[in-house]
């Protein structure tokens, strides 16, 4: 999505709909100085908090309630442990879910409203946005040309110092000294994506009436959902205490092994690799039912 994004962002007005100053991100209808969810490095509403005295007592009972243990290998280390929250606060998904949610509401509720989004899927001409959008997708891929092999047109080139021919293609084996220079490959989109380009900026028409239109009613409802989450990030609520080895399986989406619990595995199976070898594949892989 990578490539849609630069699309995405070309298409997009460049002023921030407040204050009319440029926008770090095209994408959002708000700069950064105006984006209620976006924040000064370390000064989140959650990393604040921990700053307090309250925090500290919490956080000091917490680990007293778990014995100063890991709760998944049960060990006590002597490099600390770590309070992980197992719902992490996001601050972007929850002001464009608000934000979201009121526009459906007054597109469903609101008639003046209603007849404008019908308006505007008859005026867009859905062909003509996606044709508009596929012309900005060629031209970025004007602008990147690779080299390829001239053979089977594959990228996948190991370029020789000494040895002759110059160029081996890894995906068809032949050797040759002359390469096709020739557009991206990753810039050729299938179509649902750029349909789905053209429905996302006209939807977007709306999320900016929508966050122009009641700005200060949506800036306060996300403020008391903040502060929602925040209490219950203060409380300790839905918390695992953990060592620091078991804390970073955590980020990197991995649970420890159940059985031999030495090891780690991801999800969808449910032990390691080698444990799986002993017990077998109706242990190893998640029931989809």
């Amino acid at each position: 999505m990578g490539v849609l994004r630069k699309v995405l962002e070309r298409l997009n007005d460049a002023e921030c709909i407040f204050c009319g100053k440029e926008k770090e991100n095209r994408v959002n209808e708000l700069c950064n100085n105006c984006s209620p969810y976006i924040y000064e490095e370390k000064k989140k509403p959650h990393q604040q908090i921990r700053l307090t005295k309250e925090w500290k007592i919490n956080r000091k009972e917490r680990l007293n309630q778990a014995n100063n243990t890991c709760e998944w290998c049960e060990k006590k280390p002597e490099s600390g442990l770590v309070v992980h929250h197992d719902n992490h606060i996001d601050y972007y998904k929850i002001w464009f879910g608000l934000v979201n949610t009121f526009s459906e509401e007054m597109i469903e509720k609101n008639n003046v409203w209603k007849k404008e989004w019908d308006k505007a899927w008859q005026d867009a001409c859905i062909t003509e946005m996606i044709n508009k959008i596929k012309k900005e997708i060629d031209n970025e891929a004007k602008s990147s040309k690779v080299e390829a092999c001239p053979h089977c047109d594959s990228s996948q080139l190991s370029v020789r110092k000494y040895k002759k021919p110059k160029y081996y293609c890894s995906n068809c084996k032949k050797e040759f000294n002359t390469v096709k220079i020739r557009p991206d490959k990753k810039y050729y989109i299938p179509l649902r994506n750029v349909e789905e380009i053209a429905r996302r900026l006209i939807y977007q028409k709306f999320i900016k009436k929508a966050v122009k239109h009641s700005f200060d009613k949506l800036k306060e409802e996300y403020e008391e959902e903040v502060d929602e989450q925040v209490k219950n990030y203060l409380s300790m609520k839905d918390t695992e205490v953990l060592c620091k080895r078991c804390h970073m399986a955590t980020e990197n989406f991995m649970k420890l092994c159940p059985i031999c619990r030495k090891k780690y595995y991801r999800i969808p199976y449910n032990s390691c690799a080698e444990c799986y070898k002993k017990v077998g594949e109706t242990f190893f892989v998640h029931n989809k039912s």
